[in-house]
């Protein structure tokens, strides 16, 4: 039948997968804005990480099921993301102290440590992101070593790496020029770049007798199944 071969079509299999990420985009922003920013972060990136999986996984309702990890995941996550709040929250209260410093006094110094605290930022956010991975593929880790093996990967992987520090100096752009992008797509874009392109570096890293986590694995749990991918 037509409908059928559509259905089994490539444009299907795209614009299906578009209009996942553009849903895991909302809900990532929604959990990040309500959990208060910086204080939700950590676990945002998490249950994002976890929906980009989902994408090679069978998955019950999206919705359901990311509510369900974030109260699942949340505490967890909270306590692992306190050294990057307290941090990138230093970092990120310095960069906007220096830029309205540079709108009175244009100083050298102003700019200066105003690129500095900048480049800071950025390096904290990208060690974010490897520590929502870690926390993923590798969820026996204690706090300390989650952040460590974060730190590790950030200069192991460097062309992965380079790729964040790109995509996050753009993501910085669109916020003041368009958006609406945000929005709608680029930081679930941004992720899901990200794990195409680490995935298999990662499951190799995965030691034996150990399982990553996935998406669907709360559901999976309730039923009685496995809890890992």
């Amino acid at each position: 039948m037509r409908s059928e071969k559509y259905f089994q079509s490539k444009w299907f299999e795209f614009f299906d997968g578009l209009s996942k990420l553009i849903l895991f985009n909302v809900l990532f922003l929604l959990t990040f804005l309500f959990g208060l920013g910086i204080f939700s972060w950590n676990i945002a990136l998490i249950i994002l990480v976890l929906a980009m999986k989902s994408l090679e996984e069978r998955s019950d309702s999206l919705v359901k099921t990311w509510i369900k990890n974030l109260l699942f995941h949340g505490k967890k996550a909270f306590i692992i993301s306190i050294p990057f709040i307290l941090i990138t929250g230093l970092f990120v209260f310095n960069t906007m102290y220096f830029y309205l410093a540079l709108q009175e006094i244009d100083s050298i110094i102003h700019q200066i440590l105003f690129g500095v605290f900048l480049l800071c930022t950025v390096i904290g956010v990208i060690a974010s992101i490897h520590n929502a991975f870690v926390y993923v593929f590798f969820p026996h880790l204690s706090v300390r070593k989650h952040w460590k093996y974060s730190l590790v990967l950030l200069q192991v992987i460097p062309l992965p790496t380079m790729y964040l520090f790109a995509s996050v100096i753009v993501g910085i752009v669109l916020v003041y020029v368009m958006p609406l992008i945000i929005i709608v797509i680029y930081p679930a874009v941004v992720i899901f770049g990200f794990y195409r392109l680490i995935r298999y570096k990662y499951r190799r890293l995965v030691a034996d007798g150990m399982q990553s986590l996935s998406f669907d694995s709360i559901n999976q749990q309730s039923q009685g199944g496995p809890t890992h991918t």
